[in-house]
């Protein structure tokens, strides 16, 4: 087919990249490995369809590969790869990009636009190597919203918050230094956009908590004690640790991966004035016990045959290679049609041993994870009663 389309140049892409419609009239599709891909706002993108191209630039004729995404705000992006292969070269004095050998093709540049596509390979950590990581690889592809890299949400159940005693609190706001109030202020700005939160006009108002992570960010929490004194508990039973970690030993493949009359309980004092969550907040007593009763449901029928959960962490065990490709690919589906997603950082695939609870977990057995026992065997002896209570956690 003939026709014209406007690409543009992204030396921060890893690859070409073209629109759908691009490559259902130009292109010639091939088959390649799925790929993930992270989007300049962070997100993620799995991309299985390909195509190749000839095409003219002036007057010089080029053909290259690309991939076919439809979250672009343009028709063709070249990518490295293209400028590498055509020898371009900028001329940044006279806003003129020269193509081919010995420069004989030149065009005058448009305004640049912000990069839209960045290509890093989500999956190659945690992966086994081989063509069974391949096939890991290509049941995880299969389930694109499960690895979006966004927060995931979920309509199936709605934490509750019932109070012995029904009078607020409201508390004074901690005095912070003004960086960190503007670190309050940005994060709240973030958690409103994702909708995250709300402004409220609720009597409720304990202060905000800045927590200090190892890599110097901010954690961002409400000091809820005050609402969880007051919080009627939930007798939801907390899963058994010893009797999951027994269940599983001696497999042989292994993966790890709030409603609206009680927003108002959530709200929070900042310098913007009053929000309350939309979604349920880090710290409410019950919290724990509305996740696993939600992960009890999403994961009916699964868990004890080869799905172990506790709380956020996800164990699929099998016993065979294959087994554990069609137990994976039930999980995920689960995953993706309630709504819930994953950090593939955080996940592991297709591995014959995991740690999992302070515990080494794999075809033998199960054992405790060396490094735990550290703290314990370099202890030392205890000389006195208070020692000893010391040791077992009494004081």
């Amino acid at each position: 087919a003939l026709g014209a389309v406007v690409a543009l140049l992204d030396s921060q892409a890893a690859r070409t990249y073209v629109k759908p419609w691009v490559a259902k009239k130009f292109g010639r599709s091939f088959t390649e490995e799925p790929e993930i891909v992270r989007m300049a706002d962070g997100r993620t993108r799995v991309i299985t369809e390909f195509s190749e191209f000839r095409a003219r630039i002036v007057d010089l004729e080029v053909s290259f590969r690309a991939a076919v995404l439809d979250d672009l705000i343009g028709d063709v992006f070249l990518g490295h790869d293209f400028l590498v292969e055509q020898q371009v070269a900028w001329d940044y004095s006279g806003c003129i990009i020269h193509l081919g050998k010995e420069r004989r093709v030149s065009v005058s540049w448009r305004n640049p636009v912000t990069p839209v596509t960045v290509g890093v390979d989500l999956t190659t950590a945690g992966l086994p190597e081989g063509e069974y990581g391949m096939r890991v690889k290509e049941v995880l592809c299969q389930y694109p919203e499960v690895f979006s890299g966004e927060v995931g949400r979920t309509r199936v159940i709605e934490h509750q918050i019932r109070l012995k005693d029904p009078n607020p609190v409201a508390l004074n706001a901690y005095g912070y230094s003004r960086e960190k109030n503007e670190v309050i202020a940005e994060m709240v700005r973030d958690m409103e956009e994702q909708g995250f939160v709300e402004p409220s006009i609720s009597p409720w108002a304990p202060p905000v908590v800045l927590v200090k992570k190892k890599d110097g960010s901010f954690r961002f929490c409400v000091d809820y004690r005050r609402l969880n004194m007051q919080t009627e508990s939930d007798a939801h039973p907390m899963p058994d640790l010893h009797d999951m970690v027994r269940g599983m030993g001696g497999a042989k493949i292994y993966s790890t991966i709030l409603s609206p009359e009680t927003r108002p309980l959530t709200a929070f004092r900042t310098q913007r004035g009053l929000f309350q969550f939309r979604v349920m907040p880090f710290g409410l007593k019950n919290a724990p016990a509305t996740f696993c009763r939600l992960v009890s449901e999403v994961f009916r029928g699964l868990v004890g045959k080869f799905v172990l959960v506790y709380l956020d962490d996800i164990v699929v065990y099998s016993e065979s290679p294959d087994q554990h490709l069609n137990h994976l690919q039930r999980v995920l589906e689960r995953l993706q049609s309630y709504g819930l997603t994953c950090q593939p950082k955080k996940c592991t695939f297709g591995v014959a041993q995991i740690k999992f609870l302070g515990h080494v977990v794999d075809g033998e057995g199960i054992d405790r994870e060396p490094e735990k026992l550290t703290a314990i065997q370099e202890l030392p002896v205890p000389k006195k009663t208070k020692d000893v209570l010391r040791v077992l956690g009494v004081c």
